[in-house]
């Protein structure tokens, strides 16, 4: 999921990751991956965040700000998929 984010982002100089604590150290772990998927990105910064939910995610540039978490994706999911099936009954 985090990977699908990074793509929207790729072209921003400066990255900032947060991830609630229990998934810092993975994330860190991973950081030379998501520094591969970030194109023309100079630095990707990682930080633990407390106040995010367990599965919370934001990853902020310096256009804004994402919500990457998983329950922020799961209800975009299911707004397009009810736009669509509202579209195909039409």
């Amino acid at each position: 999921m985090l990977k699908q984010v990074i793509n929207e982002v790729r072209e921003h100089e400066d990255v900032k990751i947060y991830v609630h604590p229990d998934w810092y150290e993975l994330t860190v772990s991973q950081q030379e991956e998501l520094v591969e998927l970030l194109s023309h990105c100079d630095h990707v910064f990682i930080y633990p965040d407390a106040g995010l939910m367990k599965q919370g995610c934001v990853i902020e540039t310096k256009h804004g700000r994402i919500d990457a978490s998983m329950d922020r994706q799961l209800k975009e999911l299911k707004s397009q998929l009810l736009a669509k099936l509202k579209e195909d009954s039409r």
